[in-house]
C-alpha cells in the first residue's frame, strides 16, 4: 500500500527491482568470507606485515564507512528540507545509511578498536605508552587523546547515529502505515537538531579515526572537508544507481531531464565545495607555515604520493567541473551515470591519499592487502545494502510530491 500526503491509502504495486540487488546474497557472503581472512591474517602477522595489513584495512573501512555516513547526512538533510532532489534516491540513502548499516560498519571496525583499546601502536604511533610517557604533545593531548576516551567516543558516536537513524527510519514506517502527518512534522522538526549532530560528530569520529593516524598534525578545515568528501561520495553513489536504473520500471516515469538536471546541479555544488574546503586547507597550512602543520602535504609530496594527490584534484575538481558545465550530461542520465561513477572512483583515491601516506612511506603503488581488505569490505558492504533494498519497494510512499510532480522542486 501507499500513502497520499491527504492520509489515504492507495494501492501500489511492488516495483522492478534495480542492478545493485544483484549483489545479494552472493556479495554479503563472499565480503564476509574476505573479511574473516583479512582479519584473520592480521591477527595472525607481525611487525612491518600488521602495519601493512591494518593500513590497508582501515583504508577499505573509511572508505566504505564515508558513503554510510554521507548517506546518513543526506537522509538527516532531506528531512530537514525535503527537497525532493533526494526523494528518487531516498531508498537507496536509508539502506546504504541506516541503523543497520552503521551497526555494520561499527562491528567491522573492531579490528581497529580493540588493538588501541590493547594500547598497541602498530597503527596509531600515539598509543605507544613510552612515546606518550616522552612526548610534550601527547602530554598536553592526553586528557582527550588516551585509548579508554578513544574507545569510548566510538562506541558513543556509533551509538548515537545508529538511533537516530533508526528514530527516523520507524517514524517513515508508521506514517506510511497510518498515514499520520504529525510523523512528518516531527521529522522536520528533528532533522535540524540532527543534522547539526551529523556534522559535530562526524568532525570528531574523523578526527579520532583518520587525523590522529598523523597525531602531530594541526588543521583548520579537516572536519568541515571529510564532511563535504563524504557528501559528495555518497551523493554521487546514489545518482550513479538511480540514473544507471533510469530506464527500470521503478525509475523511468521519475527519472527525466528536469531532474538529472537537479542531480548535475548537486553533485556541481558538492564539486566546487570540495575545491574550496581542499585549497582553503592547503591555503591556510602554506600561509602559516608550521612544522605542526605543513608536514602533512610535506609527507604526501615525498615517494610519488603528489602523483595521487595530482590525480585527487583532477578527478574530484577539473574534470567533474567540465562535464558537469556540459548540459548533455545532466540531461541523459546515462551520460550523467558516467560522471557520478567517475566521482565515486576519484572519492576512492581521495580516501586513499588521505588515509595511506602516514603509514606507508615506500609509496602509493597499491598492494595485494589493499586489494583484498577493499573488495572483502566493499562486497560485504553492497551485499548488505542489496539485501536491505530488496526487503522495502525502491520508491518510498510516505512523499508523493516525486510522482505528483514528475520531476519537479
Amino acid at each position: 500500500m501507499s500513502i497520499a500526503l491527504d492520509g489515504k491509502q492507495t494501492p501500489m504495486s511492488e516495483p522492478a527491482r534495480i542492478n545493485i540487488e544483484k549483489m545479494s546474497p552472493g556479495g554479503l557472503f563472499v565480503g564476509l568470507i574476505g573479511v574473516v581472512i583479512t582479519v584473520g591474517i592480521l591477527l595472525a602477522s607481525n611487525g612491518s606485515t600488521k602495519t601493512a595489513i591494518a593500513g590497508s584495512y582501515l583504508f577499505a573501512w573509511v572508505f566504505w564507512f564515508s558513503l554510510t555516513l554521507g548517506c546518513f547526512g543526506l537522509l538527516m538533510l532531506y528531512h530537514l528540507i525535503r527537497g525532493t532532489y533526494l526523494l528518487p534516491q531516498y531508498r537507496i540513502l536509508e539502506s546504504a545509511g541506516g541503523a543497520r548499516m552503521l551497526l555494520i560498519m561499527a562491528i567491522l571496525f573492531l579490528p581497529v578498536v580493540v588493538p588501541v583499546f590493547l594500547g598497541q601502536s602498530y597503527l596509531y604511533e600515539w598509543v605507544d605508552p613510552a612515546l606518550r610517557s616522552t612526548n610534550a604533545i601527547l602530554q598536553h593531548k592526553a586528557p582527550y587523546l588516551n585509548t579508554n576516551f578513544w574507545t569510548l567516543r566510538y562506541l558513543f558516536w556509533f551509538s548515537t547515529w545508529i538511533y537516530i537513524a533508526w528514530w527516523f527510519k520507524n517514524s517513515t514506517d508508521r506514517q506510511e502505515r497510518t498515514g499520520d502527518l504529525n510523523e512528518l512534522k516531527k521529522r522536520n522538526n528533528r532533522g535540524g537538531p540532527a543534522f547539526v549532530w551529523f556534522a559535530l560528530s562526524a568532525t570528531f569520529s574523523m578526527v579520532d579515526w583518520v587525523m590522529s593516524i598523523d597525531w602531530r598534525w594541526y588543521p583548520d578545515m579537516f572536519g568541515l572537508w571529510t564532511i563535504i568528501q563524504m557528501g559528495l561520495g555518497a551523493y554521487a553513489f546514489t545518482v550513479f544507481i538511480v540514473c544507471s536504473n533510469a530506464k527500470t520500471e521503478t525509475y523511468k516515469p521519475i527519472v527525466n531531464a528536469k531532474r538529472t538536471r537537479d542531480f548535475g546541479v548537486i553533485l556541481f555544488v558538492f564539486v566546487m565545495l570540495w575545491a574550496y574546503t581542499s585549497f582553503s586547507q592547503f591555503l591556510i597550512i602554506w600561509s602559516g607555515n608550521l612544522p605542526d602543520s605543513n608536514f602533512y602535504y610535506v609527507e604526501r609530496s615525498k615517494s610519488n604520493w603528489n602523483v595521487v594527490g595530482l590525480m585527487a584534484m583532477m578527478g574530484q575538481y577539473f574534470i567533474p567541473f567540465v562535464a558537469l558545465l556540459t548540459p548533455r550530461n545532466r540531461k541523459i542520465p546515462q551520460s550523467l551515470a558516467i560522471v557520478a561513477g567517475f566521482m565515486v572512483v576519484m572519492h576512492l583515491v581521495d580516501v586513499y591519499q588521505y588515509v595511506l601516506p602516514a603509514i606507508r612511506h615506500s609509496g602509493p603503488m597499491p598492494t595485494g592487502w589493499d586489494v583484498l581488505a577493499f573488495f572483502s569490505v566493499g562486497l560485504l558492504w553492497t551485499g548488505a545494502v542489496a539485501a536491505f533494498l530488496k526487503q522495502r519497494p525502491i520508491l518510498q510512499s510516505f512523499d508523493l510530491r516525486l510522482q505528483e510532480d514528475n520531476g519537479g522542486h
